[in-house]
C-alpha cells in the first residue's frame, strides 16, 4: 500500500474521531440548545467557508448543467439526514445512534441498484438480511423481552434521563415513546444519508466538494429558519454552553474535511473499514462520558452491523478492481 493511501486511511480515522466527538458534544449541548439551533449555527459557518472556496476556485456555487439538479437534491436530502441524526442523538444512547446511522452503506446499495444500475446479487441481499437482524438486536423491540430482564429492556443513559426529567415525565410510557421516536429518526437519517451519497455519485465529477457542502448548508439553514423548536439563549451567565456549541461547529467541520480528503486518498475498501472507527469511538464516549453500558444484545447487533457494512464496502471495492 502506498504512503498516499496510508495517509488517507489515517485521515479517515481522525475524521471518525472528530465526528464522534461532534456527536458527543451535540448530546451534551442538547441540554442547553434545541437541535435545530445547533444545526443553524454549524451550517452558517459551513456555508461561509464553502462559498468562499467556490469564489477562490472560480466555480459556480451550485455547479452547472445536469450536476446542479443532483447537487440540490443532495443538499435537501442531506439536510433531512442532519435533522434526523441530531434528534436521535438527543434522545438515544450515542452508541445506538452511531450503529444505526452507519447502516447507510446497505441502503446505498439498494439505491445504487435502482439509480446507478449497480449489481445487487445474493451477497448484497444476504448483507441486508444480516444487517436487519443486527438492527433488531440493537433496537430491542418488545418481542425480545424474554432475552433480557425488565431493567435492560429500555436502555437509557444519564443524558436521556436528564432529558426526561426536564420534561417532568418519568414513566415507562414516556421513555418508550421517546426511544421509539429516536429510533425512527435514526433509521430515517441513515436512509437519507444513503440517498445523499448516491446523489453525489449521480452528480459526478462535474460537481466540486464545495458545491455539495454549500448546497447542504443552505438547505439546512433554510429549513432551520422554520423554527420547529424555540430559539434558546442560556441566561445563567456561564460560558460553558457556548463553548460546547463552538466545539460542535469546528469538530463537525473538521470531520467533514478530513473524511472527504481521506476518501480521495485511500482505496474505497480499506477506507470503508476505517470508517468503522466511528462506532468504536461512540461506544467509548458513551461509556466514559454518559455512563451508558451496552448489554450483550446491543454488542452482538453492533458487531453484526459493523461486519456486514465493512464486508459490503470491501466487496464493492474488490469488484471495482476486477
Amino acid at each position: 500500500m502506498t504512503r498516499r493511501a496510508v495517509f488517507g486511511m489515517f485521515m479517515i480515522a481522525m475524521a471518525s474521531l472528530a465526528v464522534s466527538s461532534s456527536a458527543t458534544l451535540v448530546k451534551l449541548g442538547s441540554k442547553f440548545f434545541p437541535s435545530t439551533q445547533i444545526l443553524l449555527v454549524r451550517y452558517c459557518l459551513q456555508a461561509s467557508v464553502s462559498w468562499y472556496g467556490c469564489y477562490q476556485l472560480g466555480i459556480h456555487p451550485l455547479s452547472q448543467g445536469n450536476a446542479r439538479k443532483w447537487v440540490l437534491i443532495r443538499g435537501i436530502v442531506g439536510s433531512f439526514s442532519s435533522f434526523f441524526w441530531y434528534y436521535s442523538i438527543k434522545t438515544l444512547p450515542l452508541a445506538d445512534v452511531t450503529v444505526i446511522t452507519n447502516m447507510h452503506p446497505l441502503f446505498a446499495a439498494v439505491f445504487g441498484a435502482f439509480m446507478l444500475n449497480e449489481p445487487f446479487g445474493w451477497f448484497e441481499r444476504a448483507c441486508i438480511l444480516l444487517c436487519m437482524i443486527g438492527a433488531v438486536l440493537v433496537t430491542k423491540p418488545s418481542f425480545l423481552d424474554f432475552l433480557q430482564d425488565q431493567h435492560n429492556n429500555i436502555f437509557m443513559d444519564n443524558s436521556m434521563l436528564v432529558l426526561l426529567q426536564q420534561q417532568t415525565i418519568i414513566n415507562d410510557d414516556s421513555t418508550s415513546s421517546l426511544r421509539t421516536l429516536g429510533l425512527i429518526s435514526a433509521f430515517l437519517g441513515a436512509i437519507c444519508s444513503a440517498f445523499a451519497y448516491v446523489s453525489v455519485r449521480k452528480a459526478g465529477p462535474d460537481a466540486h466538494f464545495f458545491n455539495h457542502m454549500l448546497s447542504l448548508a443552505l438547505a439546512t439553514i433554510f429549513f432551520s429558519l422554520f423554527d420547529f423548536q424555540s430559539f434558546t439563549l442560556p441566561n445563567d451567565g456561564s460560558f460553558h454552553p457556548y463553548a460546547i456549541l463552538t466545539a460542535i461547529v469546528f469538530s463537525a467541520f473538521l470531520g467533514q474535511c478530513l473524511l472527504n480528503r481521506g476518501l480521495q486518498l485511500a482505496p474505497a475498501g480499506p477506507g470503508t473499514l476505517m470508517c468503522v472507527n466511528e462506532m468504536f469511538f461512540a461506544f467509548l464516549f458513551g461509556i466514559f462520558i454518559f455512563h451508558g453500558y451496552p448489554d450483550y444484545l446491543s454488542i452482538l447487533g453492533s458487531v453484526m452491523i459493523i461486519a456486514v457494512s465493512a464486508g459490503l464496502g470491501w466487496e464493492k471495492w474488490k469488484s471495482g478492481q476486477s
